[in-house]
């Protein structure tokens, strides 16, 4: 409807791009074709550099005219080598590719393990994003204390307060011996506290 009224369709990839979703782009999982893509995160690996990609109709609509924008590291040359270098990493060392191997992996161990411990209501992921909810009270105290617990064993996850949810975002190159051992201590976590 947006492209009917000549309109621009824009898709935020800060958190989904690179490969987090299994593919390139979250957007790619859908039947659409976006005219912008903002991307950030992943494409610095920890360097602070955000990216905007154009469609080639939108570059010629805008009439060689530039797009204003500030950022802290604005037409930084070190950003930009870095964020060359991520995607040709990305590419070369087939790290999407590798993450789906991975996120088959962890899904089927997190499948598995709600089976057996009945904590977990519902599990949504795509690729290396996942969310699994846990059953708790209205404060989710479970929810924390499991968190609390995974983080005392070395695991970095998130969960917001009052919140019954755990948001696991592995990285692509996270070996497979981690999530195995990750998936262990929370089945221990899991069944310690029911």
């Amino acid at each position: 409807m947006v492209k009917e009224q000549h309109g621009l369709v824009l898709v935020n990839e800060v958190t989904t791009g690179l490969g987090r979703t299994g593919e390139w782009f979250g957007y790619q999982h859908y039947d659409i074709s976006p005219d912008i893509i903002a991307m950030g995160k992943g494409i610095g690996n920890g360097f602070p550099v955000s990216v905007t990609a154009f469609a080639t109709d939108v570059i010629s609509r805008l009439g060689g005219k530039p797009v204003m924008y500030a950022q802290s590291h604005l037409n930084d040359p070190l950003g930009a080598a870095i964020a060359g270098e991520v995607v040709r990493t990305i590419r070369e060392e087939r790290l999407i590719e590798r993450g789906r191997k991975i996120s088959s992996i962890l899904i089927t161990g997190l499948e598995k393990i709600k089976e057996r411990t009945n904590r977990i209501i519902e599990m949504r992921a795509r690729g290396l994003m996942v969310a699994l909810e846990l059953k708790d009270d209205s404060k989710a105290s479970f929810t924390a204390h499991v968190h609390r617990e995974l983080v005392n064993c070395g695991y970095v996850l998130a969960q917001r307060p009052g919140l019954n949810v755990l948001r696991l975002d592995p990285s692509l190159t996270i070996g497979r011996k981690d999530i195995e051992s990750f998936l262990e201590i929370l089945e221990k976590v899991l069944t310690r506290s029911n």
